[in-house]
């Protein structure tokens, strides 16, 4: 038998504490009954008052407090081959569009969930799935910046997620490329026993730089690259104000703005990464 914290067995001192306490206090007791007069006669005028319930409720109690001490000592039987917990060894990036597109809506409805909160709820979906691995997080738009190292910590990466916004970038556009170089610079480097992945959330529009060169030169490094796409075929407009029902208006034009996903490049990007399209 093993014992998983035996240090709490010293606990079990405490029922014959408990027992001595509950002894002085019934010869307390009877002492002080004795004031009033001889026992066996005051016991008559006291019917209700039971000799054996006190002594069933405390051996109650007791075996209640060593049951407790055994749960918390945690007991375990039987015979088990000592193994070293050999991690998965994934490490993940998410690299995550920030740009102002991600404001519009997820589907055809422009009141719908908005792109960047449905992508907030896809990474917590990941997370977990991912005990026992490491994540970090890139975030970008026209520029990309590092938001969390990978780390086990998926509490705090948690905290992060949920207090993303298209305002932490203020340079827009959609450089994916960058976003995905600086996602492969978080990698524990020359470490074959990792596997290594990006998990890139997009609605790959309005691309900058060379984004499919740089996802084929990382599956090239092993690096896979898999790719969530946000929004919708026929698009959606982009809020400036909710309350006030305002959308995001070309100034050339003068028309509010209707942004879609390219469901094409997100799907070549993929490819170009070893990886998978969602």
């Amino acid at each position: 038998m093993n014992l998983v914290h035996p240090i709490y067995l010293y606990l079990l001192l405490a029922i014959p504490v408990l027992l001595v306490l509950f002894m002085l206090a019934r010869f307390s007791r009877r002492r002080k009954l004795q004031r009033f007069g001889r026992l066996h006669i005051i016991e008559h005028l006291m019917p209700e008052a039971s000799k054996y319930k006190p002594w069933i409720k405390i051996i109650t109690q007791l075996i209640a407090v060593a049951c407790l001490v055994l749960i918390i000592v945690r007991p375990q039987y039987g015979e088990q081959e000592n193994k070293k917990y050999v991690p998965r060894g994934i490490e993940v990036m998410f690299a995550v569009d920030l740009s102002k597109s991600m404001l519009a809506s997820s589907t055809s409805d422009h009141n719908g969930v908005s792109r960047l909160d449905r992508t907030k709820m896809v990474m917590d979906k990941i997370i977990d799935r991912m005990s026992g691995n490491k994540i970090g997080m890139v975030v970008f738009a026209g520029d990309a910046h590092l938001k969390m190292t990978l780390t086990t910590d998926f509490w705090m990466l948690r905290d992060f997620i949920n207090d993303l916004s298209t305002d932490d970038i203020p340079y827009q556009g959609t450089d994916i490329g960058q976003a995905l170089s600086l996602c492969a610079e978080q990698f524990t480097p020359d470490d074959p026993d990792h596997k290594k992945a990006i998990i890139l959330l997009t609605d790959a529009e309005d691309l900058m730089g060379d984004a499919m060169q740089a996802a084929e030169s990382l599956s090239n490094e092993d690096i896979q690259i898999n790719v969530i796409g946000l929004g919708s075929d026929p698009g959606s407009q982009i809020p400036i104000n909710y309350e006030k029902n305002q959308f995001l208006i070309d100034p050339t034009t003068g028309k509010i703005v209707t942004t879609a996903i390219d469901a094409e490049m997100a799907a070549n990007l993929a490819k170009a990464g070893k990886g998978v399209y969602v």
